[in-house]
């Protein structure tokens, strides 16, 4: 759990923050402040989902008028979504320590489990985050491997055309100088022979690619993940434009770097493709909303491993509505009830006040 949090210099004269005291008074400000403590607490991803108005206002003790302060918050700019899915505003970008705290307490929980247990106690105790990281370290083996081949065919090709360059002198050598020679390694930095003054390196300067990998302190590989390559980060970023239907957008640096966070972190390529897909399955997020906004950038969706996570879940297909089905429903229900606020909930419900619906519109039975 963090233990603080980062707060601009500049909050107390942004205009956000002007606009809030103007709406609720100056103890707004005050319990917008509460409330970036309490989601570094409890909510570090900075998502509200699965709170509801009141439980946001009795989280920061607010005294107001019911509704109000979250309200405010979100007519201003500092909570984005309707209720019951919530979340800070560029929290990951204000408070990108907090954000990743997560991260960093699941690979501490594993690096202790390790310690403990060896590694395979650790993998029974954390699945999941086990397989992440034998997917990265397959990667490596894989990458070292393909490495391995490349230079094993070229220095055969290399001191063939070296022996063609001796002299006549040279070649007369005895039969197993010569194999000796032709053995000769390259070196790395040019074309020329190794300076060593023995026609063949010695054993001790022969180190396996193996040894190259970090290790932990059992002696197995570690998790560190090797950087994505550029071709993943272009591959994701071409994925997010087809589904997104957003084909000038730019792959800037931010962009870039949310990506490779992501691929780093130990999300395949695959996992932020479904990532992206659940997102364009979101009807909330495709513009679903009582404010007509899209929340459907790149940057929110791959900015955490939980919000990975919520839009892969989303991408399972057990919804037996799609996203034109929901539209449909929801302007459905919007005609019948002209004015309110429709929310689409989980498992493919929706909400107007206090009453419930299923996914194709029909009134639940009050309990």
């Amino acid at each position: 759990m963090a233990i603080d949090a980062r707060l601009s210099v500049g909050l107390a004269s942004h205009p956000k923050t002007k606009k809030l005291i103007r709406r609720v008074g100056g103890d707004g400000a005050w319990r917008l402040v509460c409330l970036f403590l309490w989601c570094a607490a409890n909510r570090p991803d900075g998502n509200l989902v699965g709170l509801s108005d009141e439980d946001i206002e009795l989280a920061v003790d607010w005294a107001g008028d019911e509704g109000a302060f979250v309200a405010a918050l979100h007519d201003v700019g500092f909570l984005d979504g309707d209720e019951l899915s919530r979340e800070i505003h560029d929290w990951a970008e204000h408070n990108p320590w907090v954000s990743d705290s997560g991260a960093r307490s699941e690979k501490a929980r594993w690096a202790a489990l390790c310690k403990r247990y060896g590694r395979s106690g650790a993998a029974q105790r954390m699945p999941e985050y086990a397989k992440r990281i034998d997917m990265a370290s397959g990667e490596v083996a894989k990458a070292s491997q393909e490495h391995a081949t490349s230079t094993q065919a070229a220095v055969p090709e290399v001191a063939r055309t070296m022996l063609e360059a001796l002299p006549e002198s040279a070649n007369s050598m005895p039969g197993a100088l010569l194999d000796s020679a032709s053995s000769m390694p390259i070196a790395e930095s040019g074309s020329a022979p190794s300076p060593s003054p023995s026609p063949s390196p010695s054993l001790k300067d022969k180190t396996p690619l193996s040894a190259c990998a970090d290790r932990g302190a059992d002696g197995e590989p570690s998790e560190r993940t090797p950087p994505p390559k550029p071709d993943d980060v272009q591959e994701v970023f071409a994925y997010w434009q087809e589904a997104m239907s957003s084909p000038r957008s730019v792959l800037d640096d931010k962009r870039r770097k949310v990506i490779r966070t992501a691929l780093k972190a130990g999300h395949s390529v695959d996992d932020l493709r479904r990532a992206i897909r659940g997102c364009s399955k979101t009807p909330h997020n495709m513009g679903l909303n009582d404010r007509g906004e899209k929340y459907n950038g790149i940057e929110l969706i791959l900015r955490s491993a939980d919000q990975i996570d919520r839009f892969i879940a989303n991408d399972t297909g057990g919804d037996s509505a799609g996203v034109g089905d929901r539209v449909a429903v929801m302007a459905a229900l919007q005609e019948r009830f002209p004015g309110a606020s429709v929310t689409q909930l989980d498992g493919g419900r929706y909400r107007i006040g206090n009453r419930f619906f299923d996914a194709i519109g029909n009134a639940e039975p009050v309990l």
